[in-house]
């Protein structure tokens, strides 16, 4: 499967790294890594919708133990997998010097599917801010949504996603289904059509995503360590942290 993939990615890319530190906090769970003197913080969303009833498995986050922690069925198991590889992309994004556009991610994804020629669209995940956007640059827009509490603005549950994905000349997909191991049927699904993974636990090393699977990926990586920790342990989420990251958006034409 597409996280397992990530997984072993990473890990054949990284050495001499431990983890230094985690958390699964209310919005988002953390890990960060230590490579050398440098600090890299990966974050990946807590699917409430999916951990109620379920008991955490109480294992520490390790770069031993990734394969283990993504491939469980536990959701906090695999959150904190997750968060474990995106610090590690971190690391890898870096050292590679891969960072690209620096635009908010509302605002780049409907610049690129402008570019591409893109009319229609369905967004998994009802990323509200970005809902708008897209629509305010004259596409049209359907939205799927997992979490029934957050089916606000006329989203549409997500099993009606294979219906809705017929029609669209593209896709943007919120990094949750690495979590929630729904990206290999979502990519599957969609085919042709254009792909876009965002948010912040999209931040896989994303030549291991595009153009295998995606056609881009609209991330962030923290700068302030710190900063986020302490946002994220208070409770908050992707609008407070924001400002202590640094976004991009990697393509097919960054790949090139």
């Amino acid at each position: 499967m597409i996280v397992d993939e990530l997984a072993e990615g990473v890990l054949s890319k990284v050495s001499n790294v431990y983890v230094s530190d985690w958390c699964a906090c209310l919005r988002y769970a953390y890990v960060e890594v230590t490579v050398g003197s440098g600090r890299y913080l990966g974050v990946a969303l807590v699917p409430h919708e999916d951990i109620q009833g379920v008991r955490a498995p109480l294992r520490e986050p390790s770069i031993k133990g990734l394969r283990e922690m993504v491939s469980s069925p536990n959701p906090i198991d695999k959150v904190l997998g997750v968060a474990l590889i995106n610090a590690l992309s971190s690391h890898l994004i870096k050292r590679e010097g891969l960072l690209g556009g620096l635009e908010e991610i509302a605002e780049g994804i409907p610049s690129l599917l402008s570019s591409e020629g893109v009319r229609s669209v369905l967004v998994v995940g009802n990323m509200a801010p970005l809902v708008r956007r897209l629509r305010e640059a004259g596409m049209e827009v359907l939205v799927t949504e997992r979490n029934p509490a957050a089916r606000w603005g006329g989203a549409y549950p997500d099993t009606s996603f294979a219906r809705l994905a017929r029609g669209v000349e593209a896709a943007v997909i919120t990094g949750a289904a690495l979590v929630n191991d729904t990206i290999d049927y979502l990519v599957d699904a969609l085919g042709h059509a254009f792909k876009v993974l965002v948010g912040p636990t999209a931040g896989a090393y994303p030549g291991l995503l595009v153009p295998k699977y995606v056609d881009a990926v609209a991330s962030m990586i923290v700068d302030d360590v710190d900063s986020v920790k302490r946002v994220l342990r208070l409770g908050g989420g992707r609008w407070d942290f924001s400002e202590f990251c640094t976004h991009y958006t990697y393509s097919r034409r960054s790949g090139a």
